[in-house]
């Protein structure tokens, strides 16, 4: 069993547990040869496999490793290592202190189409690398998405992906993916191929600027399938002169649609007139030079840290809220993209899709950074909470008020956590199980680092069985909607 402190592989020492899911969790981690930070995805095999199943999973986690480590590009995740650990694969990969566009759709709102065409652009330049040494990565979705403190978009979990030429290992008719992105061709049970990819990249592009998914899924999961299958989309309403691009790779038809190269290009052309004034007017392509420039520009990402502090024991600091992101038109109904739990879905297709089901799949992209909440007017009264220095009386009283609520009412404890801090306590479940045995907790003192709002809490609790016990937890807090301090995290330590 996994462990803060483990040694995996004689050398990967574990820190702490930041994601789970039901193939495995994902740990912060130290490189001791190296001496760096990495992010190391523990891969836990599904209960009742025979032998020969097992391993087949256990070649196809190793596949991934080494198609995965091929790719090695500014604007994907990198693989740095597989390795083994008691008979089970350990994949370790780049740590990354960043948000996932996920959670900055559903949490800040769409972005500006000149903000989303600058994230399209590295992914597409992304893909295009990708694509070119075989591999598909048959997942493309805002949940695989990192948005970095630098500006720089990454590609996350080719933990799908498949190689050309590679052994396939995936049960037959067993498609894994996520419906709402997935091409038509591959919900009608078609393989994936980059074209199945740049589809994906459009759908993820349409959701970053529109604030939901490009396919009406209002019915139940056969009618939803049929939908996908038929390619109908809705028209982008918000996408501005970003439109022409997000139809193009929207294409029902795979052969119209553009590489990634070409997708590449159009998005970087758009850079140098989406958002602008005046007529929209035909522009040259950029010269080398000024696309090197331009994928690597700054994308305004709200709520991402300022800095390029590498410790990642330092809580983000707020800042205040960028251009790059759209508040709802007066009188319009804002679509906010539902908050996605860490499971995806596969489909079971023969032929035409029939069925959809759920599974869980540990996202490979390691999600640490400041959530804001939707942006505000200037000069609002939630404006000025999040700009409101925070002292350490301030910390202190939130986190004794927090255990002060623990364990006899979770649900009011609950409620004083971010939705990231839901996860990394794996759900209700995971927080509820953990508090339940317990008979009471006292809080024994605090240090606080205000800069960092950060608080390792002291405790002693007693457990109904009569067991006492004394332990730390480090949170690290964040203001919330309105301006009450909220928990971002609780870890060991």
């Amino acid at each position: 069993m996994a462990h803060a402190g483990l040694l995996v592989a004689d050398r990967y020492r574990l820190l702490a547990q930041i994601g789970v899911g039901a193939m495995g969790a994902v740990w912060l981690g130290t490189d001791q040869r190296l001496n760096r930070q990495v992010a190391l995805k523990q891969v836990v095999l599904e209960r009742g496999l025979d032998p020969r199943q097992a391993s087949e999973a256990r070649q196809r986690i190793l596949r991934e490793g080494r198609i995965a480590a091929r790719l090695q590009h500014p604007h994907a995740v990198a693989v740095y290592d597989v390795t083994m650990q008691d008979g089970e694969p350990w994949l370790v990969m780049e740590y990354l202190r960043a948000r996932s566009l996920a959670s900055v759709i559903t949490l800040d709102g769409p972005l500006t189409d000149r903000a989303v065409a600058r994230i399209g652009a590295q992914l597409a330049d992304a893909l295009e690398a990708a694509h070119k040494v075989g591999i598909v990565h048959r997942d493309v979705k805002p949940g695989n998405v990192l948005l970095c403190a630098d500006g720089a978009a990454k590609l996350a979990d080719f933990g799908i992906a498949r190689a050309s030429g590679d052994v396939t290992v995936t049960q037959t008719g067993v498609l894994t993916g996520t419906p709402e992105y997935s091409a038509p061709e591959v919900a009608r049970g078609g393989r994936p191929t980059p074209a199945a990819d740049m589809f994906s990249l459009g759908a993820t592009l349409y959701s970053a600027v529109e604030g939901r998914p490009p396919f009406d899924l209002s019915g139940n999961a056969l009618a939803q399938m049929e939908v996908i299958a038929s390619g109908a989309i809705v028209p982008p309403q918000r996408a501005g002169r970003l439109a022409p691009v997000l139809t193009r790779l929207l294409d029902p038809d795979p052969d119209r649609r553009p590489s990634a190269g070409d997708a590449r290009g159009m998005l970087e052309t758009g850079l140098l007139d989406v958002g602008g004034t005046g007529p929209t007017r035909e522009v040259a392509p950029p010269r080398p030079s000024e696309r090197a420039a331009l994928a690597t520009r700054p994308v305004p990402i709200p709520g991402a840290p300022g800095d390029s502090e590498p410790d990642s024991t330092r809580s983000i600091p707020k800042v205040p809220p960028v251009s790059g992101v759209l508040p709802p038109p007066p009188g319009a109904t804002h679509h906010r993209a539902a908050p996605k739990s860490s499971k995806g879905r596969r489909w079971l297709v023969g032929g035409l899709a029939t069925a959809a089901v759920l599974t869980a799949v540990v996202a490979t992209s390691i999600v640490l950074g400041d959530r804001r909440p939707p942006p505000e007017p200037a000069n609002t009264a939630a404006s000025a909470a999040v700009a409101k220095p925070v002292s350490e009386v301030d910390l202190t009283t939130a986190v004794r008020d927090y255990y002060q609520l623990l364990p006899t009412n979770p649900s009011a404890a609950w409620a004083k956590l971010t939705p990231k801090a839901h996860e990394e306590l794996g759900g209700s479940a995971g927080f509820n199980g953990f508090w339940r045995p317990v008979k009471w907790v006292r809080l024994l003192g605090t240090t606080v680092s205000a800069p960092d709002r950060t608080v390792r809490a002291q405790l002693r609790m007693q457990t109904e069985n009569g067991q006492s016990k004394t332990m730390t937890q480090r949170l690290i807090l964040v203001t919330g909607p309105n301006g009450e301090l909220l928990i971002d995290s609780v870890g060991n330590g």
